[in-house]
């Protein structure tokens, strides 16, 4: 597995705090302001992510989004993915439901099967 992480060397307290992070299930809801959340996550050693969130990425977005301008115009958690898997990370277990949540079907089962959630939403989602 190819490690996201920017250095190489092992570090037994740090490699210790990140290993129990890589069996868990992590849902982000939101993917403006917080679309670098799953980025943070993932150097943490997450490696099943589930992306919500119904907006386009657009030019005016990216002052604060980690995708840049090639990915303007997909929806945001196409672009999420697809910037993962540019990066080589295709190792990554990533869902992605492009829908508001309080229309979603798929919004319950994924918080139920999570162990964490993360909502960061800027209105309502």
């Amino acid at each position: 597995m190819k490690s996201l992480l920017p250095y190489s060397e092992t570090n037994p307290r740090r490699d210790s705090l990140i290993q129990p992070l890589t069996d868990k299930k992590v849902v982000v809801v939101g993917l403006g302001g917080g679309a670098p959340i799953p980025i943070e996550l993932i150097k943490c050693g997450v490696d099943t992510i589930s992306l919500f969130d119904f907006d386009i990425l657009e030019s005016g977005n990216l002052i604060r989004h980690p995708c840049g301008p090639k990915y303007i115009g997909l929806p945001k958690v196409d672009a999420m993915k697809q910037y993962f898997e540019d990066g080589e990370y295709s190792h990554l277990n990533i869902s992605t439901f492009q829908e508001n949540i309080f229309k979603s079907n798929h919004i319950t089962y994924e918080i139920q099967t999570a162990d964490l959630l993360i909502v960061a939403t800027d209105s309502e989602a």
